[in-house]
């Protein structure tokens, strides 16, 4: 995925996902989880 879209590493596509309007600040992380290390069940309470 870096390579076709001609990225370095990690940190450029998390670049590129928020200014392509991908993802914006203060989406909820993929699973729903609110943390790392958290199940959804620990999360709720």
């Amino acid at each position: 995925m870096l390579a076709k879209l001609g990225l370095r590493d990690r940190i450029q596509a998390v670049i590129c996902a928020y200014e392509t309007g991908l993802v914006t600040a203060g989406d909820p992380p993929p699973g729903g989880l609110s943390g790392p290390g958290q199940s959804p069940a620990s999360a709720r309470k």
